[in-house]
């Protein structure tokens, strides 16, 4: 090795060569490589955390093995004669983009949750708070990283949300969310999403409505309160 480094010194090549993405010195120790690896790979998985609320999983992942996995995998073969002392910093820097990696695939598969009110919600990062199907996409930050707002579930409506959280209504175009199904509104445009077959008996009164936003049954409230509701007016002369 003395001899190598006074053969560098007598032909006056350069103490630092990069070759194909890797750093040399005259030692072959890779301390500089490494140095300049996990100086730019930190700040790339910061960088990619904080912008994490407006990307997909799957643009995440490609981000993180664009900066970082490449960078860590270069001259890998070449690293292995290295001491484990000299490959600290890498496998630290190994074990954080498997964390982010593993909260990425974490966050793709386990939105699911059950609201107050038994109905499928949306679970955001913290992985306790629940949100309404109708919370999702609203235009309002509810999750405190944005993930409800997030373009992977709101970019193309409503196939990008979560299949739990929407109701497709008999046409098989138009949908609502899972929390208007069964609401006493006619969401759906056809009141499918109210249909008997799928929604408890009604507890107001039944009749055939006069209002587009109502399907066959309306709240004991509103009888008797001198407005039309139903189209045989039973809803003013029979219903208490």
């Amino acid at each position: 090795m003395y001899c190598h480094i006074k053969i560098i010194e007598f032909l006056g090549i350069p103490e630092q060569i990069w070759n194909l993405g890797v750093l040399f010195d005259p030692q072959l120790s890779f301390k500089l490589h490494i140095c300049v690896v996990t100086r730019s790979a930190f700040p790339h998985l910061r960088n990619i955390a904080c912008l994490r609320h407006c990307l997909s999983p799957q643009a995440a992942k490609n981000f993180i093995h664009a900066f970082n996995t490449s960078c860590l995998d270069c001259a890998n073969c070449l690293l292995t004669v290295l001491p484990n002392s000299s490959l600290c910093k890498l496998q630290l820097l190994s074990m954080q983009i498997n964390g982010h990696l593993f909260c990425l695939c974490l966050a793709a598969v386990t939105r699911q949750c059950k609201t107050t009110s038994d109905r499928n919600g949306f679970l955001c990062d913290d992985r306790t708070t629940c949100l309404m199907s109708t919370q999702i996409c609203n235009g309002k930050v509810d999750c405190s990283n944005g993930e409800d707002e997030a373009n992977l579930y709101c970019d193309n409506l409503p196939m990008s949300l979560p299949k739990n959280l929407v109701f497709l209504c008999s046409d098989q175009k138009s949908w609502t969310y899972i929390d208007k199904k069964c609401n006493g509104k006619n969401d759906c445009g056809d009141c499918s999403d109210e249909s008997g077959n799928i929604c408890p008996p009604c507890f107001g009164w039944k009749c055939t409505t006069v209002f587009f936003s109502d399907c066959d049954c309306i709240p004991k409230s509103r009888c008797k309160d001198h407005i039309q509701d139903c189209s045989d007016w039973s809803d003013e002369n029979i219903c208490i």
